[in-house]
Order: structure tokens, then sequence, then C-alpha cells
């Protein structure tokens, strides 16, 4: 850099370009994004008392609203939730959705992550992308398991934009009854076996091309 400064080359205008970093290709510089993280946003959920009974989609409290940096960014959505199960054959499906697809939590085509038609959608089964599994015939399990959940990965619009977003956590119950649904940021047993923890949300926005 200073060898190309030193030899009399020009800086480009540094208007319109704050917060970037001096990029050479060998030749000639220009302006461009200083690394590959463009901005990362977080929230934390801390409420007990929330719960869900329900066989579609219902959006919890635990959102991230971010305003990209550059349209043709991608995003790595990291979620982590605090689940207690009402009953040990609860099961749940999660996902994550974003609200520039829409403002339907049960449309599945809003969510960031879709689900794989080969594994045969006929069948009696509760498809999803990511689960927390039931402790089935463990029938005391449930009075105590308060479980950490992860649901995430790597998030590319199909279409460009740079309007903000907000992204939901979103969960199904694999049965709509109430014994089957679950408590979130809690624990039913006051008992040193308890234990209770809490849930977050990270979205960072990734520059793009630098994903391989």
């Amino acid at each position: 850099y200073w060898e190309i400064i030193a030899s009399g080359a020009n800086l480009p205008g540094q208007t319109g370009n704050a917060g970037k970093a001096l990029k050479t290709d060998g030749s000639s510089l220009s302006w461009d994004t200083a690394g590959g993280i463009l901005q990362m946003k977080k929230t934390h959920w801390t409420n007990s008392g929330t719960s869900t009974q329900s066989s579609s989609y219902v959006n919890l409290p635990l959102t991230v609203t971010i305003t990209p940096t550059n349209a043709t960014s991608s995003f790595y959505i990291h979620a982590w939730v605090n689940m207690h199960p009402m009953n040990h054959d609860s099961n749940a499906v999660l996902n994550i959705h974003d609200s520039a697809l829409g403002s339907s939590y049960n449309t599945t085509s809003q969510h960031c992550f879709q689900y794989s038609p080969s594994q045969d959608p006929g069948a009696l089964k509760n498809l999803g992308y990511m689960n927390f599994w039931s402790t089935g015939s463990q029938g005391n399990i449930d009075d105590y398991r308060s479980a950490m959940t992860y649901v995430g990965g790597l998030y590319a619009p199909a279409s460009d934009s740079s309007s903000a977003r907000t992204f939901t956590l979103v969960v199904r119950n694999h049965l709509s009854t109430s014994s089957n649904g679950f408590y979130y940021n809690y624990g039913r047993q006051n008992h040193a076996h308890q234990s209770v923890g809490t849930s977050h949300m990270i979205v960072q926005e990734i520059a793009d091309g630098i994903i391989t």
C-alpha cells in the first residue's frame, strides 16, 4: 500500500465511501467493503411464562431486525431457545421466518430454511428443519428436562434487497393438545435437579463473494 502511495498513485474520491477500505488489484486503487462480516445484531429473551400448544407454526418473542448494508449480502443466523416439554411425548420442529417474504408465520415458503420433499411428506412423520426430540417412554424426564435447542445456518435470500427485514423464531408442536406443548425459559420443578436457561439470537450480515 505505502509503496503504491509513494510511487505517486492517486487515491480515489472519499465522498460516499465511509467505513470502506482501500483495495488494490495490483494496478489501480478502489474503495471496497472492509472484512467479510459487515454487521451483527443480537437479542436476548429472558422472560419466562411463554408456552405453545399448536400444530401450526407460531412465532416466539425471539426476533432480530437488520437493515443490510449491501443488497447482495447473505446472513448467518444463530438462535438458541430454551425449551421445556409439557409431556415426555412432546416433539417440536423449528425454523426462522423472514419478514421480507411475507407476514404468515405458518407459511413454510416464508421460512429461511426449506424442507426436503424427499423425506416422503405423505408418511406419518413430522417434517421440519431443526427438531426438539421427545424422551419417549421415559415418563419422568419431562419433569426436569429444560434443553437448549439450536436453530440456524447460512441464509442467502432468493432476491437482492437493501430493505430492513425481521428474522423471527417459529415453532410447531407435533400435536395441538396442551399435554404435548412446550414452555420456554422455564422449569416446572423447584428442585436441585432442575436447570433453566434463557434464549438468544444473533444475525450476521455476510459480504457477497466471500463464501465458498
